[in-house]
C-alpha cells in the first residue's frame, strides 16, 4: 500500500546512516534491549519501582563482572540498553533516567530509611511529590481578572517534580559519578508528545488538487550522553549532558524538563505545554515505501507541506502546544523497536537466536473489557467512544501479541502482580479511581514501587530469560562448571534457559511482598472534603472568564458552568466523594 504522505525521492545525504533499513544484529556475547515504558497516570510509582530495581540489578552485575573479569563464577555476557521510549508518566520516568544515570543513587527496599528514600530520584517524585493535597490547591486560581482556568488540577507538584530534574544537583547526591557501561552512548531517549497544533502534509493527487492531512501524533528524541562529554548530534534530536552548556543543539535542562511536563500532560486535569523545536526535525521523520513489484522496501522521509505553515520553513523554529502522549498512539513500541533493528528489519524472534528485544513496562496491561455488541443510549455510547478512543490510542494490538507470546523473544512485557488479584490495575492500589487513585495516598504510591521492584526480580529470574543453547551464552558455557550451570539455569516451560539479566549480591535476596494499604485513605475526610470542595468552587468560579461569545471553547465552558449550576457545588463535591469511596471499595482499599 503506498504511503499516504508525500515523501522525498532524494533524501538529505546522510539519510541512510541515520535511518538504516537494517541495523546489523550485535556482537557476540551481547545482547540489546529498548526499554518501552507505557502511561501511568498516577501508576507511575509502580514503573519507577520496577525501573529501581533494573538499574539496581544491572549495576550489581557490572561491579560483580568488573571484580571478577572473565570468570565463569559472574556470568559474563553483556546485557545493553539500548533506547528508552515513554509515554505520559513512562516519558516522566524516561527524563528521569536522561538526568539521573550519570550517579549513583541509593535503591528502595521495604527497610531503607525515608532519608535514604528521598535521594532516590524516581521514588521521590513519583512516591513522595505527586499528592492530591497540592493538586486542590487553588493558589492557581487566585489571580486577577486575566487569569485564565488552564486545568481542573492545581500543577503545583508537577512543576515541582521538574524543578528536581532541573536543579537535579540541589536535592540528590551528586558527589559519586559513576559510568554505566551497559547504556548506549549516548542512550536515545523518546519521548511521545500530542501536538495539538499539528504538522500538515499533503499527498498530490494530480490535476493541482492535494489531500491534506495533520499529524498530532509526535515524539522528541533526545541524545542522553550518561557517560562522559557531549559528542555530535542528529539533525533531528537534541541533545543532553552534564558537560554541554551552551552547545548548539543541547537543551539547557529547564528546557529538557518541558518535554516532559508535555508528554504527561493529562487532559483536563493538568495543564497543555507550550514547546518549541527546530522546524528541521520534521525533515527526518521515516517513512517505509514498498516496492512497485511487492518486492523490497525503501526508508524515505515524509515532507511536511511547508507552505501551509505561516513561519519560512524549514530553517525556523516550530512553536506548539502538546498534551499528554498517550492521547494518540505515537507508536512508543515501534519507535523502540525501529531503533534496535532498523526501519524494515527485525529483531530475531526464535529462542535460539534472540539477539534484541523490546521490554514493555505496563502497569495495566490485563484482559480488556469489550464496548458494546448493539445499539445503547446516547451517554452510553458516549462512553464507549472514550473507551475506544483511549484503547487505541495505547498501542497496536500486534505488539502486545507479540509481547505476550511465549515463543516470542523479541518482545517481553512486564505488568502488576499480586497474589490474590488479577494481573494489571487490579494489583496495584494507584490504578483505582481510573489510575488517579495514586495520588490521594502516599500508602498506595509506596506500595505500587516496592511492588514493582518484587515483581522486576521475579521477571529478571523467571522470565526475561533465553534458551541455555543461545549464542549469548556460548562462551560463558564453554568455561561454566556443572555446578555454576546448574546455579543459573530456570526452567522456562520445559527447556531449561539462562536469565539475560543475572541478578547478584542484595538484587538475589527475594523482595517481600509489601502490605496491602487498606484503609490508607478515607475520602470522606474533613481536611480532603474542605480541600475539594474549595477546588471545585474555585474552577466553577474560574469558568466564568472563559466563556466566550462562539466557538467550541466557549461552549465547552457555558457547559462546565451549567452542569455546575444546575448540581451546585455541594452535589458535584458528593458526586466526586461517591467516585473515590466506590473505586476504593472495588479496589478492596476499604470496606
Amino acid at each position: 500500500m503506498p504511503s499516504p504522505f508525500t515523501h522525498s525521492t532524494t533524501p538529505p545525504a546522510d539519510w541512510d546512516r541515520l535511518f538504516p533499513a537494517e541495523r546489523p544484529l550485535p556482537a557476540d556475547g551481547v545482547f540489546e534491549l529498548g526499554l518501552v515504558l507505557g502511561g501511568t497516570v498516577s501508576a507511575g510509582a509502580y514503573t519507577a519501582g520496577v525501573v529501581d530495581f533494573l538499574i539496581e540489578a544491572l549495576d550489581a552485575w557490572q561491579a560483580a563482572k568488573a571484580a571478577h573479569p572473565g570468570e565463569a563464577s559472574v556470568p559474563f555476557w553483556d546485557a545493553r540498553l539500548q533506547t528508552v521510549t515513554g509515554t505520559s508518566g513512562g516519558g516522566v520516568i524516561a527524563a528521569l533516567l536522561g538526568r539521573c544515570l550519570s550517579w549513583r543513587f541509593p535503591h528502595v527496599r521495604a527497610t531503607t530509611s525515608e532519608a535514604d528514600a528521598r535521594l532516590n530520584p524516581l521514588y521521590e517524585v513519583w512516591v513522595n511529590q505527586l499528592d492530591i493535597r497540592d493538586m486542590l490547591d487553588i493558589a492557581d486560581l487566585q489571580g486577577d481578572d486575566s487569569t485564565r482556568l488552564v486545568s481542573l488540577l492545581n500543577p503545583k507538584p508537577l512543576e515541582r517534580a521538574r524543578d528536581l530534574i532541573v536543579h537535579y544537583e540541589d536535592h540528590f547526591d551528586v558527589s559519586q559519578r559513576v559510568q554505566r557501561r551497559y547504556l548506549a552512548d549516548p542512550l536515545p531517549l523518546f519521548l511521545t508528545l500530542t501536538n495539538l497544533r499539528g504538522v500538515p502534509y499533503s499527498t498530490d493527487m494530480g490535476s493541482g488538487l492535494s489531500q491534506h492531512h495533520v499529524s498530532h501524533a509526535d515524539h522528541v528524541r533526545i541524545a542522553a550522553y550518561t557517560l562522559g562529554e557531549p559528542g555530535v548530534l542528529r539533525p533531528d534530536e537534541f541533545g543532553a549532558c552534564l558537560n554541554a552548556s551552551g552547545k548548539p543543539g543541547y537543551l539547557p535542562w529547564a528546557e529538557y524538563a518541558k518535554f516532559a511536563l508535555g508528554t504527561s500532560a493529562f487532559p483536563v486535569g493538568f495543564p497543555t505545554r507550550a514547546l518549541q523545536r527546530p522546524m528541521a526535525h520534521y525533515q527526518y521523520r521515516p517513512v517505509v515505501i514498498p516496492g512497485a513489484d511487492g518486492q523490497g522496501q525503501t526508508v524515505r522521509p515524509m515532507v511536511p507541506n511547508w507552505g501551509l505553515l505561516p513561519e519560512p520553513a524549514p530553517s525556523h523554529t516550530y512553536n506548539f502546544l502538546v498534551a499528554d502522549g498517550g492521547m494518540t498512539n505515537n507508536e512508543p513500541i515501534q519507535l523502540a523497536r525501529s531503533e534496535l533493528a532498523g526501519h524494515v528489519g527485525r529483531n530475531p524472534r526464535k529462542g535460539e537466536n534472540a539477539r534484541r528485544a523490546v521490554l514493555l513496562i505496563d502497569p495495566f496491561a490485563e484482559v480488556p473489557t469489550l464496548g458494546p455488541e448493539g445499539k445503547q443510549s446516547l451517554f452510553k455510547e458516549l462512553g464507549a467512544m472514550l473507551g475506544t478512543w483511549k484503547e487505541q490510542a495505547r498501542y497496536d494490538s500486534r505488539d502486545i501479541l507479540l509481547a505476550t507470546d511465549e515463543d516470542c523473544f523479541s518482545r517481553y512485557m512486564i505488568t502488576a502482580r499480586r497474589p490474590g488479584a488479577a494481573a494489571g490495575g487490579k494489583s496495584i492500589a494507584t490504578a483505582c479511581a481510573s489510575a488517579f487513585g495514586g495520588f490521594l495516598s502516599h500508602a498506595f504510591r509506596r506500595h505500587d514501587f516496592l511492588l514493582g521492584r518484587l515483581n522486576a526480580q521475579e521477571y529478571l529470574r523467571k522470565k526475561l530469560v533465553l534458551p541455555i543453547g543461545n549464542p549469548l551464552f556460548s562462551a560463558w558455557r564453554q568455561q561454566a562448571s556443572a555446578a555454576q550451570l546448574a546455579h543459573w539455569t530456570v526452567m522456562d516451560g520445559t527447556q531449561p534457559s539462562l536469565p539475560i539479566i543475572p541478578l547478584l549480591g542484595a538484587c538475589a535476596t527475594s523482595e517481600p511482598l509489601p502490605a496491602y494499604p487498606r484503609d490508607a485513605f478515607n475520602p470522606q475526610d474533613d481536611d480532603f472534603q474542605n480541600l475539594l470542595g474549595m477546588r471545585i468552587r474555585a474552577v466553577l468560579r474560574q469558568a466564568t472568564h472563559d466563556i466566550g461569545p462562539s466557538g467550541i471553547e466557549g461552549f465547552l465552558a457555558a457547559l462546565y458552568l451549567k452542569i455546575g449550576q444546575i448540581f451546585g457545588d455541594d452535589k458535584l463535591q458528593a458526586m466526586v466523594t461517591d467516585w473515590f469511596v466506590d473505586s476504593l471499595r472495588d479496589w478492596d482499599l476499604s470496606d
